[in-house]
């Protein structure tokens, strides 16, 4: 079996990671996920995924696994909602981020939505 390191998949998907590692901001890295998906093999990112994993001390990689496959639910809050809404939220993953905003916005009264939309807008042009 020949090693072909010049093949064009391995040289973008590892040119991508190189700009994502100098940069590192999380707009390379979901760039690096998109070109990676198209260049390498389920089999390829699934190794350098495990590599990358293995690389790091064993709460860091809970996080980083919690983080990448999701948290769970919320738990009931019993002593202060917010904080421990702001704990829940610092693990969960994009997709359950999204769907809890969108059931917990939906869930509103009316008015509680407009007083959300408006922070929002505020927050967002303050960025």
């Amino acid at each position: 079996m020949s090693l072909d390191l010049t093949g064009d998949r391995y040289r973008r998907a590892s040119k991508t990671m190189l700009h994502a590692l100098v940069l590192g901001d999380a707009h390379s890295w979901s760039g690096v996920a998109y070109i990676w998906a198209a260049r390498l093999t389920m089999n390829e990112r699934a190794a350098v995924a495990m590599a990358a994993m293995f690389s790091l001390p064993e709460e860091a990689a809970t996080i980083a696994g919690r983080r990448t496959i999701g948290y769970g639910a919320p738990h009931p809050s019993f002593v202060d909602p917010l904080s421990e809404a702001q704990i829940w939220a610092a693990s969960a993953s994009v997709a359950e981020l999204d769907a809890y905003l969108v059931a917990a916005f939906s869930a509103l009264p009316r008015h509680k939505q407009r007083q959300f939309a408006d922070y929002a807008v505020l927050i967002f042009t303050q960025n």
